[in-house]
């Protein structure tokens, strides 16, 4: 935003300190609020400003995250104003400002305003933001013909149609409110972004208007299906590379039909939803001959059990998430090329690791099966002590204390399983339980590593520590 600066009003942190070390804010004739008084004094370099000085200013911004405007006048006075910004005060009021013509942005986020009615008359407003406030009706909105941007979230705000006639709407937010009908924003069709995001939605109307957004948000509603958005994220023509990132999480979601026509698509997230395949996503990927392509996928807490095809789509996706899935990995291999993966580290007593990289250099244990006599405990551990001939795997499960629960020594075995897609490159011959001591030194126990099963077992006698080594 570029715009030649008349006069800049900033809210400066040093403040006029008594000797007991109080601030000493005091109001004014124009300002009955000390704190916007000082607001204009420190900025203007003067003690007494008149009803002159104030028409002369352009722009307010208040820097102070501990001002605590509450009332707004005296601004009535500021006509030649185009750009105010005073977030996060107690403001309740602004029928101040309802005479300021000349505002082009205004930003009043978290305060405490429920009426937007006097602001109805500014038609000059391009931007406007009344996030974390109080508003529950926007219609007074509606004769804003100018406004590109309208951030109404965290409101309470149940019914936006008045927005429809908004033409010019290039970034709207109204998520966190109370929505169960958006069907207005379906006619914005220069929008670029929109939030949506945690409402009550359960349908809306077709978005293929919506050809020039880059991002939707519609995450945290009550969408079953992609219908609504499967239009928006098609492609205008063969040569068109806008490209859209989509976020439709925490819905109801049971499958992707339809998803292999939004072309557009180079963000996807569909986390936490019921999807059981990824059939949808790899017709997509297939389809997206030309940019854009399909960059980065989060598909973690579905339940999806089979990742069939996804060798297809490894070399064209820079990040996937598939965390909090029942998974059956098709092979190590195929995880191994993708350039950033997200999966299940696996379980050990209740734990969830999670492995961020195809390329860990740790090995996590997944599963942990003992006799009934022995207690267990497990945690994430560096290992800083361990011989020069084992690998060093920086971060690695680690089970402690592991002792007979009943105080007795008595012999049993014990199970490590190792997570399978953790095995790229690894020499399973190689793997082996060791076992450390009080004397903190580290000894082969022993154990083969079964390929079928991915685990090692041995025989359990003494109380130490024991983790599966990959020697050298």
């Amino acid at each position: 935003m570029k715009m030649r600066l008349s006069t800049r009003i900033s809210l400066a942190v040093s403040a006029s300190v008594l000797a007991f070390g109080v601030t000493a804010y005091a109001a004014s004739a124009i300002f009955p609020d000390a704190s916007l008084n000082k607001l204009i004094e420190e900025s203007t370099g003067k003690k007494n400003v008149t009803a002159a000085d104030v028409a002369r200013v352009n722009y307010v911004e208040d820097y102070d995250d501990a001002a605590k405007i509450k009332s707004l006048k005296g601004l009535e006075k500021a006509t030649s104003l185009v750009m105010l910004s005073l977030p996060r005060n107690q403001i309740t009021d602004v029928a101040p400002l309802k005479g300021l013509t000349k505002l082009e942005y205004l930003y009043l986020g978290s305060n405490q305003i429920a009426d937007a009615a006097p602001l109805s008359g500014l038609s000059g407003l391009r931007s406007l933001d009344l996030s974390n406030n109080k508003v529950t009706d926007p219609a007074p909105l509606k004769s804003l013909k100018k406004l590109q941007t309208l951030n109404l979230s965290n409101n309470a705000v149940k019914d936006i149609k008045s927005l429809a006639s908004l033409s010019e709407l290039q970034y709207l937010y109204v998520n966190n409110n109370k929505l169960t009908d958006a069907s207005a924003v379906a006619g914005l069709s220069k929008l670029q972004e929109l939030n949506l995001s945690n409402n009550q939605l359960k349908s809306i109307k077709s978005l293929q208007n919506l050809k020039n957004a880059r991002a939707v948000l519609l995450g945290g509603n009550q969408f079953s299906d992609l219908s609504a958005v499967t239009a928006l994220g098609a492609k205008k023509s063969v040569t068109d590379s806008t490209y859209l990132w989509l976020d439709m999480k925490q819905n109801g979601l049971a499958n992707l039909n339809g998803i292999e026509k939004m072309t557009r698509l180079e963000q996807l997230d569909v986390s936490f939803n019921k999807l059981t395949d990824i059939s949808g996503i790899v017709k997509l990927v297939q389809a997206q001959t030309q940019y854009p392509f399909l960059t980065t996928l989060n598909l973690s807490g579905n339940k999806i059990s089979d990742l069939s095809g996804l060798s297809q789509i490894a070399n064209k996706i820079n990040s996937i998430n598939i965390k909090g899935n029942p998974v059956n990995y098709e092979s190590p291999a195929t995880l191994k090329l993708f350039k950033q993966i997200e999966l299940n580290g696996g379980t050990v007593i209740g734990s969830k690791p999670v492995v961020k990289t195809s390329k860990a250099a740790a090995l996590k244990l997944i599963t942990v099966k003992s006799a009934d006599k022995f207690a267990i405990n497990s945690y994430d551990a560096m290992y800083s002590d361990i011989p020069a001939s084992l690998s060093p795997a920086s971060y690695i499960y680690r089970l402690d204390k592991i002792k007979p629960a009943d105080g007795q020594a008595k012999a049993g075995t014990l199970t490590l399983k190792v997570e399978q897609a953790l095995l790229f490159n690894t020499k399973t011959d190689k793997l082996a339980i060791w076992y450390q001591g009080g004397d903190n030194k580290w000894v082969k126990v022993g154990g083969t590593f079964d390929k079928a099963t991915h685990s090692i077992t041995v025989s359990l006698k003494n109380g130490g520590s024991y983790a599966v080594l990959l020697s050298k």
